[in-house]
């Protein structure tokens, strides 16, 4: 009796544990995921962790448990058609490291696949089948790997500036901004042409956040140790203007002080971050850019928490699809473009600035994204 009963314990303790394992591996979704059936929603994916806020309430409706993420978030895209979210997360190459791929079916509320490489990851672009992987502004290379969208197996290269770092894909060209890079590269998918633009104003190499009009005639990048940005002609290459905030403040750490840019959807205002002022400035989108407004913010000092590496609160900027909201990473302010105020902050955009973009929903199928960079539509 005594050896049965000990048999049944056993089993029970097994049980149990296979049963917490699961819990710990998987995934589950909120109690309130049904709701992701009609609307926009603002998807913000922090290490362990992807929040899900609705527009207008900016109430938190659906968090998931991705454990995998724990070691940082370095980019995020997604593509509504095949119902996927992507995360890279991991290091971002030199001294931290390889990283991953995760791919997040929006629709089950499942891992489809977290892949792992062989070098660094960063802020990456999906498009027309194919994930262009910047191998990491750690990295001492400047390439930009091809994965395929369905596998994330690597299909080719492409070689941009180096420190590989920011990615958009708009329209069959690819721009590759490098972190340790005077220029911005483009290339063009479909002629196989390859662009320089730049160089940048700032006595330090380094592109960093940067963006482009609805017809790809025109770029608008902020750079390493210069509070500004440039407008860029993407036809020539040339760097046509360039606006300079002032001095960056000897006591300001990061090294990039306007890291944030992100442009109306209608091509007309530029949203710029002015870190060391605490601020947003709005400018026309123009060859000769006129100063409108400057908008307050918080945030934007000290660190980032549960964060792996790389953990200043730098900042990033992204214009909802429609152009009604300008979202501040770092800082939280969610600001109304109509009336130029910060009017909410969202928890869990305090402390991001790598894994946040918008996702529209219709009867239960997302939709549309606006990507991770606020570009002309």
């Amino acid at each position: 009796m005594r050896i049965r009963a000990a048999l049944r314990f056993a089993v029970v303790v097994v049980f149990i544990s296979l049963l917490l394992a699961a819990l710990l591996l998987v995934p589950l979704p909120s109690a309130s995921a049904h709701r992701l059936r009609n609307g926009r929603y603002l998807y913000i994916a922090s290490p362990g962790v992807l929040h899900v806020y609705r527009f207008g309430t900016w109430k938190q409706v659906a968090r998931y448990s991705l454990p995998q993420t724990s070691d940082g978030i370095r980019g995020v895209d997604a593509h509504p058609a095949s119902h996927s979210l992507y995360i890279a997360h991991g290091g971002d190459g030199g001294v931290h490291g390889t990283g991953r791929l995760l791919k997040w079916n929006l629709v089950r509320h499942t891992v489809s696949w977290d892949r792992s490489y062989p070098f660094g990851i960063d802020q990456f672009a999906v498009c027309r089948g194919r994930i262009f992987m910047p191998t990491g502004e750690q990295s001492s290379g400047s390439s930009w790997k091809v994965l395929d969208e369905r596998s994330g197996r690597v299909v080719g290269t492409l070689t941009g500036g180096g420190h590989p770092h920011n990615t958009i894909c708009h329209h069959g060209r690819v721009y590759m901004g490098g972190r340790g890079s005077r220029y911005l590269f483009v290339q063009n998918l479909r002629t196989g042409k390859r662009l320089k633009v730049g160089p940048s104003p700032s006595a330090s190499p380094g592109v960093r956040p940067f963006t482009v009009n609805a017809t790809d005639t025109r770029a608008y990048i902020t750079w390493t140790n210069y509070r500004g940005f440039s407008v860029a002609n993407l036809r020539t290459g040339a760097v046509i203007a360039s606006e300079n905030f002032g001095r960056v403040p000897s006591t300001f750490l990061p090294s990039a002080a306007s890291h944030g840019i992100s442009l109306s959807p209608g091509g007309k205002r530029l949203y710029v971050l002015d870190a060391p002022m605490q601020q947003v400035e709005v400018w026309t989108a123009a060859d000769k850019p006129v100063h409108l407004k400057n908008i307050r913010v918080r945030g934007l000092t000290g660190m980032e928490t549960r964060c792996p590496y790389d953990c200043r609160r730098d900042g990033w900027l992204l214009h909802s699809l429609r152009g009604r909201y300008v979202f501040v990473g770092d800082s939280g302010s969610v600001i109304d473009t109509r009336t130029r105020r910060a009017v909410a902050s969202i928890r869990a955009l305090r402390m991001n600035r790598h894994g946040f973009l918008e996702i529209d929903w219709s009867r239960g199928i997302p939709k549309a994204t606006s990507t991770h960079f606020g570009v002309g539509r």
